[in-house]
C-alpha cells in the first residue's frame, strides 16, 4: 500500500510535498528533494488526436502521466489525446478546458470543446499548479503552490491573454487548489507556516485573503469546488488508505458549517475530484489498479463507474458540455 501511495505522489509531484506530513500515516516528502523526473516536470510532447464528431458531444478531459485523454461522458468511451502533460485541470462556462501544462508548470494552455491545437497559451512566470475561471469576468485563477500566491489572468476567449496580477496572503506558505464560486469570489487552501491546513476567501473586487473557519478539521486538504450553492473540499487523511472524503460547507462570512459528508470507497489518496451534477468524477487507485471513476454525491461509497485503465494515476478530471 506504501508503495502504491509513493507512486501516485510522483505521479503528482506538483502536490506532494504539499501533501507530505499532513497525515500521519503519509509517507513525507520534503520540498527541498522533489523527484526530478522528466516525465513529471515537464509536458508531454505526444501527438494529439480526436474523433470526428466528437465536438458535440459532452467530453471528459483527465491528466494522466503521458498526456491529456478524452472520453465521452458520461459513457467513457475514448476518443481523444492531448499531447501535453498536465496535473489539475479546470473550465468555463463556454467549455474551454484549461491546462497547467506539466507538473510545475509554466504554461497555460487552453482547448476549446473537442478541439487538438491550443487556442491560446500563456507562458507563466510562476509555477502553474490547479486554476479555476470566474463565471463572471472569465478572469483565470491560477495557483502558484508554495510562497502562498496566485495568479489571475483578465482571459477573454476571443481576445486573448491580459495582462495579470499576482496575490499573496502573508498567512499562507502555499496555495495548491483554488475554486470560483458562481458569484466571482476566490477561494483557497492551502497550509500555513505551520503546517495546518486553511481555506481562505478573496471576495470580488477585493485584493486580500480572509481565512475561513470551518467546523469540520480537515487532516489532509485537497481539491476543492463549489457545488452550487456549497464550498466541497476533499480530505485524503480522514478516509486514508482506502478512501478520500469530500465535505460539503454552507459559508456563512468568515464561517463554514458542515451539511455533508461523501466517502468515496477505492479512490486514490490523492488528485483532483470533480463534481459534476449527481456524480462526483475521480482517480480510482488501489493494488495495481488504475482508472477513473464516478461515485454518486453525495451519497458516496463504491464507485459506480470504473473505466479507461490510463498508463498511470490520473491527477486531475474536468468535465467539457457540448
Amino acid at each position: 500500500m506504501i508503495d502504491r501511495v509513493l507512486r501516485c505522489a510522483l505521479c503528482i509531484g506538483a502536490a506532494a510535498a504539499f501533501f507530505a506530513g499532513c497525515g500521519e500515516s503519509q509517507p513525507h516528502v520534503a520540498p527541498d528533494f522533489m523527484p526530478q523526473n522528466s516525465a513529471i516536470t515537464s509536458a508531454a510532447h505526444g501527438k494529439s488526436w480526436m474523433q470526428p464528431g466528437v465536438k458535440g458531444r459532452d467530453l471528459l478531459y483527465a491528466a494522466v502521466g503521458s498526456g491529456i485523454t478524452v472520453y465521452t461522458y458520461p459513457r467513457g468511451h475514448l476518443v481523444g489525446s492531448l499531447g501535453v502533460g498536465g496535473t489539475y485541470l479546470c473550465n468555463d462556462t463556454a467549455g474551454n478546458v484549461f491546462i497547467p501544462a506539466g507538473a510545475f508548470g509554466t504554461q497555460i494552455l487552453v482547448y476549446a470543446h473537442g478541439a487538438t491545437k491550443a487556442k491560446a497559451t500563456l507562458n507563466d512566470p510562476y509555477p502553474a499548479v490547479a486554476c479555476s475561471v470566474d463565471p463572471t469576468t472569465e478572469r483565470v485563477a491560477v495557483t502558484a503552490g508554495f510562497g502562498g500566491g496566485i495568479v489571475i489572468y483578465p482571459y477573454k476567449p476571443k481576445q486573448g491573454w491580459r495582462y495579470a496580477k499576482v496575490y499573496r496572503d502573508p498567512d499562507l506558505q502555499s496555495i495548491i487548489f483554488c475554486a470560483y464560486d458562481k458569484n466571482g469570489n476566490l477561494f483557497v487552501d492551502g497550509k500555513d507556516s505551520a503546517g495546518d491546513f486553511v481555506v481562505a476567501e478573496m471576495p470580488k473586487g477585493s485584493q486580500t485573503f480572509t481565512a475561513i473557519t470551518l467546523d469540520q478539521p480537515i487532516k489532509t486538504g485537497g481539491s476543492i469546488q463549489f457545488d452550487r450553492k456549497y464550498l466541497a473540499i476533499a480530505d485524503y487523511g480522514a478516509g486514508y488508505p482506502t478512501a478520500a472524503v469530500v465535505y460539503r460547507f454552507a459559508l456563512s462570512g468568515s464561517s463554514g458549517t458542515r451539511i455533508s459528508k461523501t466517502t468515496l470507497d477505492d479512490s486514490l489518496a490523492f488528485g483532483q475530484f470533480w463534481i459534476q451534477g449527481g456524480k462526483i468524477i475521480g482517480p480510482i487507485g488501489y493494488d495495481s489498479i488504475r482508472a477513473i471513476g464516478y461515485w454518486q454525491f453525495p451519497a458516496g461509497g463504491s464507485p459506480s463507474k470504473n473505466f479507461a485503465g490510463p498508463d498511470t494515476y490520473p491527477s486531475g478530471e474536468v468535465v467539457s458540455l457540448k
